[in-house]
């Protein structure tokens, strides 16, 4: 059953990408979450990249802010080569880093240890043949009535601990949770939160890994979202939680989704035809 922060657009009748941008602005006033939809749409990997490259444009800005598990160590600088897509990407001898395992992905927030992150994530479909392997998301607003409920104490963690997070070069420091015009605003990455967090702390880091991992209720709140060849999903990096079901798969790259930052701004001015081959 869908969340009614989550909309899904069907663009494959639109006429132009102002006309795609404009259904897909209106969606992203009230969700938190915009699944694209392109029905019957299968293109080759490189008129998918032009296709979102273009849409992207007319919908915001991108960022530059693509990682490369493939190179350096996770902790420098060295894993962004600059660029603005990063494969997310089945791999079976790159087990080492989540984009290219089968695994679960915990919930997390891409922006938790970048300062700059401009405050939303694109990620679009090129294969998904593999069993499993949903994009799942948490609402801020849901987790956090559980958590005030469950666990006074977490709650008071999450709400007034300044929390840092820190990889590829990245540092940020602010709260896992913290509310802004009536939502709650997420910052969270267990496997980026700085080694500075010891003792109590860290403990209460461990238990809300667990709780949002382990927890049957918290599981209930989830919503996955697979998405088709030609597909994507945007949505608000710092109002929700989100990750991946684990899957199997059997070859390199049979599920394959490429992901980038971007900025979501008003309507910009872009006329050019889709084109829907």
């Amino acid at each position: 059953m869908s969340k009614p922060w989550l909309a899904k657009v069907d663009v494959s009748q639109c006429a132009s990408m102002s006309e795609a941008a404009r259904l897909i602005h209106k969606a992203w006033i009230d969700h938190k979450v915009v699944h694209i939809s392109r029905p019957q749409y299968a293109p080759t990997a490189e008129a998918m990249r032009a296709f979102y490259d273009e849409l992207c444009n007319a919908v915001g800005t991108l960022h530059a802010l693509a990682e490369d598990a493939h190179i350096g160590d996770r902790m420098s600088g060295e894993q962004r080569p600059g660029t603005i897509w990063m494969e997310v990407r089945f791999e079976q001898n790159f087990q080492d880093a989540y984009r290219h395992s089968a695994n679960a992905q915990p919930l997390h927030t891409d922006g938790s240890y970048v300062s700059a992150f401009p405050g939303a994530t694109l990620m679009y479909c090129v294969a998904n043949a593999a069993i499993g392997g949903e994009t799942t998301f948490l609402n801020s607003d849901d987790i956090m009535d559980l958590i005030a409920r469950r666990d006074p104490e977490l709650f008071q963690f999450m709400t007034n601990e300044i929390v840092p997070h820190a990889r590829s070069g990245d540092f940020r420091a602010m709260k896992i949770a913290d509310k802004s015009d009536g939502d709650w605003l997420m910052n969270w990455n267990y496997y980026c939160v700085d080694k500075s967090i010891t003792g109590d702390k860290r403990a209460l880091v461990e238990r809300l890994f667990d709780l949002l991992t382990k927890d049957a209720e918290v599981q209930a709140l989830i919503e996955p979202v697979k998405m088709a060849p030609g597909d994507a999903v945007v949505w608000k990096d710092d109002r929700l939680l989100h990750g991946r079901n684990g899957f199997t798969a059997n070859y390199d790259g049979e599920r394959f989704l490429v992901k980038c930052a971007i900025e979501v701004q008003p309507e910009k001015s872009f006329g050019r035809a889709l084109e829907m081959a």
